[in-house]
């Protein structure tokens, strides 16, 4: 009897599980399948960065978000002859450290269930160069670094996909899929952005081991207001209204912040715009049209384009 009880216990417990789980897809599928991506445009977000590098402030007012939906082919993990469509999402960030300057670039793609299948992530500074690639391979999430740090050379790393829903760095997006929810638990894989995998700075590659950690939290939704109370501390995360719902601002568990100073929704891949000077600041003041009314300062003008 029991034996019964516990097995009962446990069916109840899958069911359950599995009913979240075809819900939180559900959300997902809904907001790849609005209507707002089928114009070849892209969400384009412009943020003031204010963070902490080699033990100082740093800030920068280039710090770039961008969500898209692309054709994905899903025996390549690429983008290319679609057999389904992904969430792209893109992250750049550059800013100064001294004598040279940094450069990051992160993209993470979403699939229909909400989860990131691949994650690419290269950082340039003067001192060289590293690039991390994920991937989500019948249920398991691999790793591979490429690092000019300490020994580290080339790492691998395999983590079960299902001990986690997302990764912390995809926030911005994944907490958009569930605003509709109070109150949920989430397990994170660790932020994976920066110039060698972070959190081993003082180890050896050969003596890193059980990596990367999963960071486990709450989390709690107020209009769209995010609290996320997680292992290493609070992130707040807060969200235009209006669909898609931007990003406003991210106060960070490390003291980093990101506050939007201009957003645009304009055509991902324009040819009218080869050939014209750099920058995107223009393009997100005049070309674009805002998905709300105000939302942040304007960016300086800076040329036109993509």
């Amino acid at each position: 009897m029991r034996r019964f009880t516990i097995t009962l216990f446990s069916l109840i417990l899958f069911l359950a599980f599995g009913l979240m789980q075809a819900q939180a897809n559900e959300k997902a599928t809904k907001f790849l399948a609005n209507d707002y991506w089928k114009k070849g445009n892209a969400e384009y977000q412009l943020y003031n960065y204010n963070l902490k590098w080699y033990d100082a402030a740093r800030k920068t007012k280039d710090s770039l978000m961008i969500l898209v939906v692309e054709p994905w082919n899903t025996k390549l993990n690429v983008k290319g002859t679609p057999d389904q469509y992904v969430l792209k999402f893109s992250m750049f960030d550059q800013f100064r450290t001294g004598t040279y300057n940094y450069s990051i670039k992160a993209d993470m793609f979403f699939d229909w269930r909400g989860r990131v299948i691949k994650y690419v992530m290269s950082v340039h500074d003067g001192c060289g160069a590293n690039f991390m690639r994920y991937d989500e391979v019948d249920g398991d999430g691999k790793f591979v670094w490429h690092s000019y740090w300490n020994d580290h050379g080339k790492l691998e790393f395999s983590l079960s996909a299902e001990k986690y829903d997302t990764f912390y760095d995809g926030l911005p997006v994944y907490l958009r899929l569930r605003l509709d929810e109070k109150n949920y638990s989430i397990k994170m894989v660790q932020s994976v952005i920066g110039n060698h995998p972070p959190g081993t700075t003082e180890k050896k590659g050969e003596d890193i081991k059980d990596y990367p950690t999963i960071w486990n939290g709450e989390v709690t939704v107020d209009g769209t207001t995010v609290t996320v109370k997680h292992d290493k501390g609070v992130d707040t995360l807060v969200f235009e209204e209006q669909f898609p719902h931007a990003l406003k601002s991210w106060k960070m568990f490390n003291g980093f912040t990101k506050d939007l100073r201009g957003s645009a929704y304009i055509p991902y891949w324009d040819p009218k715009l080869r050939g014209q000077k750099a920058g995107y600041g223009e393009a997100l003041t005049k070309k674009g049209k805002k998905p709300s009314g105000k939302m942040g300062k304007k960016p300086a003008k800076k040329g036109k384009g993509k």
